[in-house]
């Protein structure tokens, strides 16, 4: 009888073994996947000059636009992978209209990066194609 209350006291003892080495193994997991990837916050100045060039480009493209103003902000204010910036522009009637011609969503980004693996090279995409007020598409590096 004693042999086998030992017996099964051993056995919760390993199972709780188990159940803690699993747990430390998890940790671990987590705290190596933790170092081996990491973020980095787009500075939004940067991004917006960006896109202001990009924004002078299209007004030099025969895009028959005479002004333009950008708006940048961070999506996730504290921890800003990604930038949103908004382009407007204006042809020769609607600025004297007060009205603006066209308008472009813009994302900014780092493409995914990890602790071996560093690309700090600004990316852009127009959340729609469709609203590309240029002649060129954004779905890439930003010169």
């Amino acid at each position: 009888m004693r042999k086998k209350m030992l017996g099964m006291r051993l056995g919760f003892m390993l199972s709780g073994r188990v159940l803690a080495g699993i747990a430390v193994l998890f940790l671990c997991a987590s705290l190596v996947f933790t170092l081996s990837v990491s973020a980095h916050d787009i500075d939004v100045v940067q991004a917006k000059q960006k896109i202001r060039e990009y924004a002078r480009e299209v007004l030099k493209d025969g895009s028959g636009y005479i002004y333009t103003e950008t708006s940048c902000k961070a999506l996730n204010p504290g921890h800003n992978h990604q930038v949103k910036c908004r382009v407007y522009y204006q042809n020769q009637q609607d600025r004297t209209d007060g009205e603006w011609t066209c308008r472009e969503d813009i994302t900014v980004y780092f493409q995914a990066h990890s602790g071996n693996r560093r690309n700090w090279e600004y990316y852009s995409s127009h959340v729609s194609p469709q609203s590309k007020c240029g002649k060129r598409t954004l779905s890439g590096p930003l010169p």
